[in-house]
């Protein structure tokens, strides 16, 4: 009875090791991302008593860009370039909603264009490293 209590701790300990929460989210000290919207063009739809609007958040996290988003949109089109002008997200249609994410790795290509359309609203913004 002893081996298997010993056992069952040893595999508790693994598998709550405080080693691997404690590397975890970690986020660089010296730079923070930041996003800058260029421009925001809303449209007005026509018999729809809805207000869409989102908003992002970004973050960088074990050298990966998660851009966040709050708020909500349909039918979405999304867009990401990195400095070189290639593409590193593209999505088409995509119903945005609170705590949508797309990530970005590694995320060393700094200022990211970001362009958003919508049949509601058009969003221009670049994702800089300060």
């Amino acid at each position: 009875m002893k081996l298997k209590q010993k056992a069952l701790i040893i595999i508790l300990m693994m598998l709550f090791g405080v080693p691997y929460f404690s590397s975890v989210g970690k986020v660089s000290a010296q730079s923070e991302p930041k996003i800058n919207i260029l421009e925001k063009k809303e449209r007005p739809i026509i018999r729809s008593p809805i207000s869409y609007d989102i908003d992002m958040e970004v973050e960088s996290v074990n050298n990966t860009l998660s851009i966040m988003f709050s708020g909500y949109l349909p039918d979405a089109n999304i867009t990401v370039t990195d400095a070189n002008g290639t593409i590193v997200i593209q999505q088409t249609l995509v119903i945005i909603c609170t705590g949508t994410t797309f990530y970005v790795s590694p995320d060393d290509s700094y200022p990211y264009d970001i362009m958003i359309t919508s049949p509601a609203l058009d969003i221009v913004g670049q994702i800089i490293n300060e």
